[in-house]
């Protein structure tokens, strides 16, 4: 699967990557984990890895991955509509409170029948990665932060269908989407420092508000 950029929440679903290629094969509750302080964005993070050999392993592996994020996106535009972009886990958290609120049995239906697809599918594409031996921990933990993610939304969906009224709290796919974000922040900052090393990363910070 390659793509050359980063995918956009511009429509309930984004444009699939093309066919893989050779390389395919908790905070305290309550506590805001802010996006911002993770230093690097998705964006910037496949800016640097299309630098340096575009047919290398390390390049194909960017690609690759930043592409899959894509279903992320389209997971959002489907729950929650297209251009959307949330910050930190608590912009996200309220963003799925107040859809609730239009119709909770609803809006469940919606997540299952449209929606967790996107994420059943990111799981898939990236546990078919196989990537540089050096790179395979970071992706491992990528792909985990993935599957989790699946896992949160598809509890949440259950959740808020068997009880629309007691409208669950969302916090466990808030905080599995922060998960995840990290996890490809990390991966991207290994790249970027195999593909252009003299490329600052920007400063961390603790991810906390």
């Amino acid at each position: 699967m390659e793509s050359e950029a980063h995918p956009s929440t511009q429509g309930s679903r984004t444009s699939r990557p093309g066919a893989m290629e050779s390389s395919l094969r908790r905070r305290a509750p309550g506590v805001v984990l802010a996006l911002g302080a993770l230093g690097l964005t998705v964006a910037a993070g496949l800016a640097g890895v299309m630098l340096g050999d575009a047919s290398g392993p390390y390049a194909i592996l960017g690609r690759n991955v930043n592409g899959a994020d894509g279903h992320v996106d389209a997971y959002l535009a489907c729950a929650l509509g297209p251009g959307r972009r949330f910050r930190s886990n608590a912009e996200l958290e309220e963003a799925l409170a107040a859809e609730v609120q239009g119709g909770g049995a609803a809006f469940a239906t919606q997540l299952v029948s449209r929606c967790n697809g996107e994420l059943a599918e990111l799981s898939r594409t990236l546990g078919a990665l196989i990537p540089p031996e050096d790179l395979a921990a970071a992706t491992e933990a990528l792909v985990a932060s993935a599957r989790a993610l699946h896992a949160a939304a598809r509890d949440y969906a259950e959740a808020l269908g068997a009880e629309p009224e007691a409208s669950p709290s969302p916090r466990a796919l808030s905080r599995a989407w922060y998960e995840y974000r990290h996890a490809l922040a990390g991966l991207n900052d290994s790249l970027r420092d195999r593909l252009s090393p003299d490329t600052p990363h920007a400063a961390p910070r603790s991810g906390l508000e």
